[in-house]
């Protein structure tokens, strides 16, 4: 699975894709079929649906609707769609394509919503659409944003926030306020620090992990109130080189993953605060490596995966 959206406690959606048996015998080997599955047990079982051909690759959801990236490959060019269901994934229903590969959707609301996509023949290099009819069109940002990186969207008010940089293809420098209204983007430089890990919380803070030349990562937060940043926590490092991979807030609780790079493979290390980020506990993590975060709920439940694909599940205490 590519995607894991969790509607409530008793649904969750897995989206990606296949190779069936008959295109691989008929040489049709990178021929793909959309794939949706659905649990109403936590992951225990899981039932499958087709959705035409292609590969979802992202989804997200505004209460009991949901989105989701349908991507079509081609020897030229990408194409991307976005898919609708307004009953839990039950049905679907295909909505404005883009030429391009979208690699994250966002939506604050049912109708107005931001995509981020490779700009077709020009490497490293992505766009920011926006749609106000729930993705059936698109259109660019009318001041274009150098060096998008990744994004969220704020829980009222609909703007969303975008890593930005102008020098580095892998890390943002800069942070852009977005809103539809069609203003220019609010640019801000990251005050001492460059990350590709962003993530917002109810009260609108926005939590970024910011590798640092020292190899540790830090906690960051910026007030939402004030817009100061602020550092939460250090994290240290058993070994010489650390990435921030993911950040989630849920009331007071925080919660990070932290890869830990060597020649073989990376070491994943899970961190839970029960108090804001003041004090931290490491958990173990019940698969070794090659882990892969894949949904946080509004319940606080952590979905990731590892070795072996093997979904892994911590239930909200």
């Amino acid at each position: 699975m590519e995607s894991l959206v969790v509607l409530h406690p008793h649904l969750s959606l897995g989206f990606g894709s296949f190779l069936r048996e008959q295109d691989l015998l008929a040489g049709k080997g990178k021929v793909t079929t959309a794939l949706i599955c659905r649990t109403t047990d936590g992951g225990q079982s899981w039932t499958r649906q087709l959705v035409g051909k292609g590969r979802f690759i992202y989804a997200c959801s505004v209460g009991p609707q949901v989105y989701a990236v349908n991507v079509h490959a081609s020897v030229t060019n990408d194409s991307s769609y976005v898919y609708f269901s307004s009953d839990e994934g039950r049905s679907w229903h295909k909505r404005g394509g883009v030429a391009g590969l979208i690699t994250k959707i966002m939506f604050p609301s049912v109708e107005q919503g931001y995509a981020i996509v490779n700009v077709p023949g020009q490497r490293h290099r992505r766009a920011v659409l926006l749609t106000a009819d729930g993705g059936r069109t698109w259109s660019p940002l009318k001041h274009p944003l150098p060096g998008v990186r990744d994004g969220v969207v704020l829980p009222q008010g609909g703007a969303a926030f975008l890593l930005t940089s102008s020098t580095s293809p892998v890390y943002a420098t800069h942070l852009a306020h977005v809103e539809h209204t069609g203003q220019p983007p609010q640019c801000e430089e990251l005050p001492g620090f460059r990350t590709d890990v962003v993530s917002s919380d109810a009260q609108g803070n926005l939590w970024f992990l910011a590798n640092d030349s020292t190899g540790q990562v830090r906690l960051m937060k910026r007030d939402a109130r004030t817009h100061r940043f602020s550092m939460v926590h250090r994290f240290g490092s058993r070994r010489p080189t650390a990435l921030g991979e993911w950040v989630q807030v849920r009331k007071q609780e925080v919660f990070v993953l932290i890869a830990e790079l060597s020649t073989h493979h990376n070491e994943y290390r899970f961190y839970h605060s029960a108090d804001g980020g003041r004090q931290w506990q490491e958990e173990a993590l019940p698969v070794d490596y090659k882990v892969k975060p894949y949904a946080f709920s509004s319940g606080g439940d952590v979905w990731l995966s590892g070795t072996g694909a093997e979904m892994q599940v911590r239930a909200a205490k």
